[in-house]
């Protein structure tokens, strides 16, 4: 709230002025003590003086001396403000800059007669800046400026302002960073026409201790504004100073924080990039970026308002942000001038001597002085000690105000002698102009919206002619003139009467007319005036500048339409095709029934006008011009960038939900509406919890407000729109402006195939543990194999988790000259870098192609851009910077801009654990069938080991029988002649009979041992895990063992015919998951053939093999009842399946078709020319297999 402290009216006697040398102002200097100062300090003459301004050292108790101060100022209106050392000019000893260090901290006193200052009236406007003071700005630039504004409003003055005697000293709060929102605020209110000067409370180096006094209390987060009226026959100049010039180098803002006063990014106006502005710093100053700072001495920045240079002084360069702060406020869409420095001395003095130049002496001056200056020009600062030959104070300020906030600057109020009225200060004299300016900065920086723009020349036309001496009526007519389309022949007559009746001279009234005619060339608009018949009878310089090449066409007297003609003739206007006149016709029509609105035309040298013309009353009509084409570019710029992130949007693979506070969805990329089954921009305006919920309850979507600054992650049953349901995994992030709730945003992704996989994982670890437990607990080897398999089923599932839990795509956009542009935070991680954006993409990735890798400029991303084409490659691989091979799915598609293709968007994500797991569950369901055939060789090992037993204990009482017999024949040999005995014995022992069926069992065993060896080794070809590289394969020998492994799922069912090719060559292969192919293949042909045998009848299953040129084929054909036309193009599906629960997973034919396809290059499919029955052909290329 503002507060009036104190509005003193004190009017200059006739008595003489109170020092002795009749000096009408009064510095003193003090020491903590006051020393050196008493109740005589605050008068004149016995009479309290009007005012009295304090300038303490930061060092001191600043409410202990103002304190003091105050008890000896009495009835004299008294301000403080701390400042890092005073400036003096007057008092005895010491240079024009006093102590700034806490060894001799002080106090400069300067005290203002009646003479001088007639009325003060001193207020204090709280800056609404808590949020600023506690580093975390929250409140919008809008509302604080309102909330100033408010404060304002409540201010009345006890005296009209004009600026020729009027004038508001401002002290701000040093370490507010409000300066500029106070201006804004001021200007905006359109109450106080006058001229703001002051500066900031300056504290310690460390940045404390700034405070103001208003006459009654010590004041933090304030302004202080005392507005003074000078006693009559006076009159006061401005000053302003500044050694710098403009280097011919400038950077236009695009990312500035006006809380933290600090800029991030600038425009490249060579690429039309934006930029970090420290690195394009760096690159202007010919340095490391850690170098910029030392490079910046002897430069500064500034901006630039009507020709006049705001210096913009940097305060820290911060690396690790990437940001660079500064003093003063820097906003979006500043041009930032770097500007150098000039000899400190001499351009100072030159300033002060032209200031002077035709002045009568001053009567005092007060100084605003930048505290930078101080400090960095230390050594030159006595070289202006003797600048100032009368009664001087001033203060080191945190920043100067002058309309605005500046930096780097000296500014200087100087009080003179008028008794005759004849007194000029350019400053003072171009006052409105400079006020138009001030008022047009504020209004710039909110976007350039024109009707701003239109209101604010008005404003200053106002403003002008105010203060050229108008009368109430004749400022409320020209007021008036935006609103109700003015007449302006009545406007120019009002004036001139106007100053007439309040002038008695014609020489002021033609004067004035001068001076208004003057004003209307300064104004940066083109303004012309066209009489009732469409006669130029007045237009500026910029009118006529307006159309280059044609400005002799644009004369008093000449007709509009001769006028448009001419121009249109030299070919100034861009006429889209339209002929001349018809071109001219429609302009005229235009001219003729003006409304006051905006026409838009572009002229051939490429800017663009915004024409507004106003009917007058009498029949003439008022035109301006006004250039907007830096406007229409930077709209241009901002469509470019919208165009850019939407095509990143709506090309990335996650569906993307925009949601306003009133929860309804407000856009959604092209994935969002494929997921939910309808199309993207029928979701637009629909709530969004029904949307995606098919309007059941889903708690774990919640109501808006979102609570917190993280928002929410999780998982959920979504609805597409034809009622089927996915599950989902989302990200509700909130969109915050400030403190203000405004939205979310979600981010969502289909996971349904990665939930029923692990699903499928799962039910097959169950299964496979269940069969391994049944059928092979008699087999002791088994037990080992299981424990690898359960293992390995383990390690597979918390692989699939982690990543599900990583599946967010990288994205990159390219330039036509392999420039990364933009990367997104998965790209980054994806490549295992930290350096992507404007690096060349061969740095950070090369595609790998066959036997070699691929450059940008061969590749296909440069095909995007060239061509115009989008590809898609679902296994592709990435040879990352540091010579890892990323295995990736990716898409590439162009981005057009301006017409043209510049961009290639490409979008990709690591597939290299989604190969992992794919290998690994073709390893568990080859176990699996391990398993489901375990028990089958168990009963083929069996029968083999029977008969060999059988025959081993019959060898076992052969050998025993022999034995008897050999015993019996010793005997009798010991005998002799006992022939007939010995025959005897042979036959008693069936000895014949022995000596033919032994060798027959030895056979039998020893084909039994090479039967169970054949079915051990074709079981370990089969299970083998494989390699990760391919391997030299004979097929025909695969399907050997595949066919003996698997001899008890189809000996009962089917016989088996194979018709192998004996010349077929070796392949290069993965052996293993060949196998698992042929093997799937072979147990779904018997298992067909299962369901339509007869009763004790075999079916048949007959397996091809033919050789050719470039690759093998496999032909196994069934008698089974083949494949139905309704579902033949979904066998190949993940887990269709047409077999009973229980009976199959659905994932044979679908990893059959992965492995010959996706890893072999290869190609599987069903011959349906073949009837009856099924006939799967798989064709593999041969590769080099030397």
């Amino acid at each position: 709230m503002a507060r009036a402290t104190q509005d003193k009216t004190l009017m200059a006697s006739p008595a003489p002025a109170g020092l002795p040398d009749g000096r009408m102002v009064r510095v003193r200097e003090a020491g903590p003590d006051l020393a050196g100062v008493d109740e005589a300090s605050f008068g004149f003459s016995g009479r309290p003086a009007a005012l009295a301004l304090a300038f303490v050292s930061p060092h001191l108790d600043f409410a202990e001396v103002l304190e003091g101060l105050r008890r000896l100022a009495g009835p004299t209106p008294l301000i403080g403000v701390s400042s890092f050392g005073g400036l003096c000019a007057s008092c005895p000893g010491g240079g024009l800059y006093r102590s700034a260090g806490p060894e001799a901290p002080g106090i400069i006193l300067q005290v203002f007669s009646a003479e001088v200052i007639g009325t003060v009236s001193i207020q204090s406007v709280f800056l609404h800046n808590a949020d600023i003071r506690g580093e975390q700005p929250s409140l919008e630039r809008d509302t604080r400026v309102a909330r100033i504004g408010a404060d304002l409003a409540e201010i009345a003055l006890p005296f009209a302002l004009d600026a020729r005697d009027s004038l508001a000293l401002t002290f701000v709060d040093g370490l507010s960073a409000c300066e500029n929102y106070l201006m804004e605020a001021i200007y905006e209110s359109a109450r106080f026409p006058c001229l703001f000067v002051g500066g900031s409370a300056a504290g310690t180096l460390e940045f404390r201790h700034t405070y103001l006094f208003d006459g009654q209390r010590v004041l933090e987060d304030h302004a202080v504004l005392v507005f003074i009226k000078l006693a009559p026959g006076k009159r006061y100049g401005i000053l302003k100073s500044q050694n710098f010039v403009k280097s011919g180098v400038a950077f236009s803002v695009v990312e500035a924080d006006a809380d933290r006063r600090t800029v991030t990014s600038v425009l490249d106006e060579a690429t039309g990039a934006v930029r970090p502005f420290i690195e394009v710093l760096a690159e202007t100053l010919g340095t490391l970026p850690e170098g910029v700072g030392d490079r910046l001495i002897g430069h500064t920045f500034g901006i630039e308002v009507s020709k006049e240079l705001f210096v913009r002084s940097v305060s820290r360069i911060d690396l690790a942000a990437g940001t660079v702060s500064f003093f003063c406020d820097v906003n979006r869409g500043d041009r930032l001038e770097l500007l150098d420095a000039t000899d400190f001395v001499e351009q100072t003095r030159r300033d002060v001597v032209d200031f002077l130049r035709d002045k009568p002496p001053p009567l005092g001056v007060l100084l605003n002085d930048c505290i930078l200056r101080r400090l960095n020009n230390e050594p030159a600062l006595a070289g202006l000690n003797d600048l100032w030959l009368t009664e001087t104070a001033g203060f080191s300020t945190f920043g100067e105000l002058l309309g605005i906030n500046i930096n780097q600057t000296l500014t200087a109020v100087a009080f003179f002698d008028d008794p005759d009225g004849a007194f000029h200060d350019s400053f003072v004299d171009g006052f409105p102009l400079h006020y138009a300016s001030y008022c047009s900065y504020f209004t710039l920086t909110r976007l350039h919206r024109l009707e701003s723009v239109a209101r604010l020349r008005a404003d200053m036309t106002t403003r002008l002619i105010h203060h050229l001496g108008a009368s109430p009526d004749l400022a409320a007519l020209i007021e008036g003139m935006v609103d109700s389309s003015p007449d302006v022949g009545a406007m120019l007559s009002g004036i001139r009467a106007a100053i007439a009746r309040d002038l008695a001279a014609e020489e002021r009234v033609r004067q004035a007319e001068r001076q208004l005619k003057e004003a209307i060339e300064t104004i940066n608009d083109g303004f012309a005036f066209y009489d009732a018949d469409d006669r130029l009878v007045i237009c500026n310089a910029q009118y006529r500048t307006t159309f280059a090449g044609a400005e002799d066409a644009i004369e008093p007297g000449n007709t509009f339409g001769d006028i448009v003609r001419d121009i249109a003739a030299r070919g100034v206007f861009c006429q889209e095709g339209a002929d001349l006149e018809r071109f001219v016709a429609e302009r005229l029509a235009e001219h003729r029934a003006p409304t006051g609105r905006g026409q838009l035309h572009r002229v051939s040298d490429g800017h663009w006008i915004v024409s507004k013309e106003f009917r007058m009353p009498g029949g003439g009509v008022v035109a301006t011009r006004t250039d907007v084409s830096e406007l229409k570019r930077r709209e241009e710029e901002v469509e470019a960038l919208k165009r850019r992130y939407e095509l990143i949007l709506r090309s990335a693979g996650d569906g993307i939900v925009g949601i306003d506070r009133d929860e309804t969805i407000i856009f959604a990329n092209q994935a969002a509406g494929a997921m939910l089954g309808r199309p993207a921009e029928t979701l637009i305006g629909c709530p969004y919890r029904p949307v995606l919920s098919g309007g059941v309850e889903a708690p774990f979507l919640p109501a808006f407000p979102l609570l917190g600054e993280t928002g929410l992650t999780g998982e959920g049953v979504f609805l597409r729109d034809g009622g089927t349901d996915f599950i989902a995994e989302f990200m509700l992030a909130p969109i915050r402006e400030t403190a203000t709730f405004e939205g979310a945003v979600l981010v969502f992704r289909d996971i349904s195939l990665r939930k029923h996989y692990e699903a499928g994982i799962v039910d097959q670890q169950r299964r496979l543990e269940e069969e391994v437990a049944e059928r092979t607990f008699k087999l002791s080897a088994e037990i080992s194999m299981r424990s690898r398999v359960e293992n390995v089923l383990r390690d597979s599932q918390g692989r699939m988790r982690a990543i599900a839990a990583s599946l967010f795509e990288g994205v990159l956009l390219i330039d036509a000259h392999g420039i990364i542009v933009f990367a997104n935070k998965s790209a980054y991680r994806w490549l295992e870098t930290v350096d992507l954006v404007d690096h060349e993409l061969d740095e950070v990735l090369k595609l790998r192609g066959t036997g070699r890798l691929i450059d940008f400029a061969e590749g296909p991303f440069r095909r995007v851009i060239d061509s115009g084409e989008t590809l898609i490659d679902d296994d592709a691989a990435f040879v990352v910077g540091s010579g890892h091979v990323v295995s990736v799915a990716y898409a590439a598609s162009p981005l057009e801009e301006g017409g043209k293709r510049r961009i290639a968007v490409l979008s990709f994500r690591s597939i290299d654990a989604l190969k992992e797991a794919q290998r690994e569950a073709l390893q568990a369901s080859r176990l699996a069938s391990v398993g489901q055939l375990a028990a089958g060789i168990a009963h083929e090992i069996n029968t083999p080991i029977q008969y060999i037993g059988d025959n081993l204990r019959f060898i076992e009482g052969a050998l025993g029988e022999l034995g008897g017999v050999l015993a019996d024949l010793r005997a009798l040999a010991a005998r002799g002649g006992l022939e007939a005995e010995a025959d005897g014995c042979f036959a008693a022992k069936d000895i014949a009979y022995l000596m033919e069926e032994l060798p027959l069992a030895a056979t039998q065993s020893l084909q039994g041992v090479d039967h169970v060896a054949h079915i051990v080794r074709s079981m370990k070809e089969f299970s083998h895990p494989g390699t990760t590289a391919k391997v030299a394969t004979d097929i025909n020998r695969a399907i050997d063992s595949t066919l003996t492994v698997s001899r008890n799922e189809w000996k009962q069912l089917a016989q088996v015919e194979t018709d192998l090719d004996d010349d077929l060559p070796l392949i290069l292969c993965f052996a293993a998951e060949i196998n698992q192919v042929l093997l799937n293949l072979i147990v779904n042909a018997a298992h067909a053939i299962e369901t339509v045998r007869a009763e004790g009848q075999l079916g048949t299953i007959r397996i091809a093999t033919r050789g050719e040129a470039e690759c093998i084929e496999i032909r196994i054909t069934d008698s089974g009842p083949g494949v139905p036309p309704a579902i033949r193009d979904k066998i190949f599906d993940p887990f269709f399946t047409t077999k009973s629960v229980g009976k199959g997973t659905g994932q044979g034919l679908s990893i059959c078709r992965d492995v010959v396809v996706t890893k072999h290059g290869g190609k599987m499919y069903l011959d349906t020319s073949v009837a009856p029955g099924a006939c799967f052909v798989v064709r593999l290329p041969i590769g080099n297999a030397e």
